[in-house]
Parts: C-alpha cells; sequence; structure tokens
C-alpha cells in the first residue's frame, strides 16, 4: 500500500471532539514474559502478558481540552487524504496530564498539551474525527497577571502551568481481557513564573500562598488559588550580553491555605474545586 496521507487533516475526540488539534500520537504495547526452562534447549519462550496504551495530543485554547483525572473515551483520527481513507485507535482512557506555557514574551497562541494512560482495551480502525470548530486561538501577548486580585508590577514573561492526577500504574482483571485498568489519585499542579527583575523575589516571599490569575486580551482567565511558593531558580546574570535579568518563581498548588479552600479555573473550565 502506497503511502500517501500527509497527516495534516487528523483530529481529535476526547469525550467530544476537541477543536483546533496541532498534534496527536498513540503507542501500544504489550508486555511480554521471556522464559527460560529445561526445556527449551538453551532457547527463549517468549509468553504473551498484559496489553496497554498510552498517547497525547496539543491543542489550541485557553480552557484545557481534557480535565485531568477524568475518565473519556479517546478517539484518533489520521484523517482522509489522497487515496488513504485514514486511519484510528479508540478506547476508553484516563488524563493525566495538561500542560500549558503561557509565553508574554514572545506572543504565541495559548496551547495545551494532554497526555493520557489507557483505560481498556483499545479498537484500531478507521473511525472518522471531523473539526467543525472555528480556527480561533488566543494570543498570549499583553496578557495580565494579577497576584492576590491586584496587578503586579512585577516584569513577568512567562508563566508554565502543569496540571496532572495521580494515576495508577494499572492491572489487568478478568473483565479486562489482559488490558491493563486504572483508577485516578488526587490532582495536583505546579506554576513556574519568570520574571524580568533585578530584585530577586521581587517581593514574594517563599512559603507564601498566592492567588495567581492570567487574564488574556482576546478572552479568558487561567487561575491558581492557591500557589505555595516554594523556591526562587534560575537566576541569570549575563555580564556579556544586554539579555535581561531573570528568575523564576516556582510553585505548588494548595488547596487549602489553612483559612479556605482554594479552586483552580482554566478558560472558565473548572479544574478543581472544593464542592
Amino acid at each position: 500500500m502506497s503511502i500517501t496521507s500527509s497527516g495534516s487533516v487528523g483530529a481529535v475526540s476526547a469525550g467530544g471532539v476537541v477543536g483546533n488539534v496541532s498534534t496527536w500520537s498513540a503507542n501500544v504495547k504489550e508486555t511480554a514474559h521471556s522464559v527460560v526452562t529445561s526445556a527449551t534447549k538453551k532457547g527463549t519462550v517468549v509468553i504473551s502478558g498484559t496489553s496497554d496504551w498510552d498517547g497525547s495530543f496539543s491543542a489550541y485554547g485557553v480552557a484545557p481540552p481534557a480535565i485531568p483525572g477524568s475518565r473519556v473515551e479517546f478517539s484518533g483520527y489520521t484523517g482522509a487524504d489522497g487515496e488513504d481513507t485514514g486511519g484510528s485507535i479508540s478506547g476508553p482512557v484516563i488524563i493525566a496530564s495538561a500542560s500549558t506555557t503561557v509565553n508574554i514574551g514572545t506572543g504565541e497562541p495559548i496551547k495545551w498539551d494532554v497526555a493520557f494512560s489507557g483505560n481498556g482495551k483499545p479498537t484500531l480502525g478507521s473511525t472518522p474525527v471531523s473539526d467543525s470548530s472555528a480556527p480561533v486561538m488566543i494570543s498570549a501577548a499583553r496578557a495580565t497577571v494579577k497576584i492576590d486580585g491586584t496587578a503586579t508590577t512585577l516584569n513577568v514573561s512567562q508563566i508554565a502551568l502543569t496540571l496532572t492526577c495521580a494515576i495508577s500504574g494499572g492491572t489487568a482483571t478478568s473483565n479486562s481481557e489482559g488490558w491493563l485498568k486504572r483508577f485516578g489519585g488526587p490532582t495536583s499542579a505546579t506554576a513556574a513564573i519568570t520574571v524580568n527583575d533585578a530584585s530577586i523575589g521581587a517581593g514574594l516571599q517563599i512559603g507564601a500562598d498566592i492567588e495567581l490569575e492570567i487574564d488574556l486580551v482576546g478572552g479568558g482567565s487561567l487561575i491558581m488559588k492557591y500557589v505555595h511558593i516554594t523556591d526562587f531558580s534560575g537566576v541569570s546574570v549575563d555580564n556579556s550580553s544586554a539579555e535581561p535579568i531573570t528568575f523564576t518563581v516556582n510553585g505548588t498548588w494548595n488547596c487549602y491555605d489553612g483559612e479556605a479552600f482554594g479552586a483552580m479555573t482554566m478558560g472558565g473550565s473548572s479544574v478543581w474545586s472544593a464542592t
């Protein structure tokens, strides 16, 4: 069979069609067991064990296209292009993580990278997925960063957000046909705020809990309440160039600051709340 498909018309569904997908990938694997016995004549017998699959996809948009911990039906379609009718992989998954970098310094559009783990047997076929959404992307340029509800005077150039869900390693049961099934655990998140400033820390305190909000021009906000500041890293001073002095404020999401529960809301989608 000739290779005629470019991959430029692929699409993804993850509990619903995902708009503005840029890439997707999937991996299917088996855990094989090698056995040597007195009967194998110095050879190795390979016995099939359990099977598993995983993958990832990236999509433009302010809200994450899938929330870590959610159980969804994934379908990745290679797309029909030229003489090729396209192929697909479909099956139950659990979302492991979603991450984005809001690059105010370059103004790149907001894009989320999502990783998932298989939660049962997938199907290889040719199930079509079609993206009919509008090609609307939101730039990070001119974004406003707020700390505790007030626009910060810090010169923030970039913020990286990573949302994760603890997922079990997987186990096969008598009802899973040899495919691994998984369970989701607690939600966690991190924030890495890159600041251009000569004053290390710029008034922020290690150990403090802050409410971080990124308001995007053109629509949408990313809110993490609370970010527990853990460290300042990457202080960079280069005497041989005109590059700005930078450092990174690193923090871990804290669901309770000692007085009240926090929350995470990304582009209007609730990632975690206490209710």
